[in-house]
């Protein structure tokens, strides 16, 4: 079982990331060891 939310998860987060990415160069999402994702850039609002 736990291989296929691990599965199930990456899927999400991939097509999370497509969507969020989209048009930037840097990506928003990060791969965060033995904790899961972190989301990176959403401090840093122009104003």
């Amino acid at each position: 079982m736990a291989s296929f939310n691990f599965c199930w998860t990456d899927a999400r987060i991939g097509r999370l990331r497509k969507r969020l990415n989209s048009g930037r160069e840097q990506d928003l999402i990060r791969a965060v060891r033995e904790a899961g994702y972190a989301l990176d850039g959403f401090a840093k609002v122009k104003s």
